[in-house]
């Protein structure tokens, strides 16, 4: 089901040409967005969000958190 998420759901600019799969995620009002994913024996998580708790400008964990991961 989470190699889904890439391969055909939110989390699709993950794509790394391996095996790889992953969850995204997106609070309340943009306020925290994440992305995590595996592939092999790598997993690695990536949260981004305001220290102040405001509201992010439309990041959602399918955007700026799958791009960090895939990086």
């Amino acid at each position: 089901m989470m190699e889904g998420v890439i391969a055909y759901g939110t989390g699709q600019g993950a794509e790394l040409g391996v095996r790889a799969a992953g969850k995204t995620g997106t609070s309340q009002d943009f306020r925290d967005a994440w992305f995590i994913g595996f592939a092999g024996n790598i997993v690695c998580a990536v949260w981004v969000g305001n220290d102040d708790n405001s509201p992010m400008k439309n990041v959602t964990g399918g955007s700026l958190p799958v791009m960090i991961w895939k990086d």
